[in-house]
């Protein structure tokens, strides 16, 4: 979700939440909510190993993974994983 300072008069698209938590107890079929899924395999070098991922976002094609506990890094990546 990236905010700005600017006044926008367009309303966001309806977002649905879905509880993980319930997952394991109801299981869903992804393609209930969405029509394609891509997966893309992150860079794997030692100097890109991530310990565990407090957040991520994805902006202007680029992936932003912030692992501030075991790595203590942002990790930037491009669409292709690298």
């Amino acid at each position: 979700m990236m905010n700005s300072c600017a006044n926008a008069e367009k309303e966001s698209p309806a977002k649905e939440v879905i509880n993980v938590d319930s997952l394991a107890v109801n299981p869903f079929q992804y393609s209930s909510y969405f029509e394609q899924i891509d997966y893309v395999p992150l860079e794997a070098s030692k100097e890109s190993l991530i310990g565990y991922v407090h957040n991520i976002h994805v902006y202007d094609e680029m992936f932003f993974v912030l692992d501030i506990s075991t790595a203590k890094r942002l990790f930037i990546f491009d669409l292709n994983g690298t």
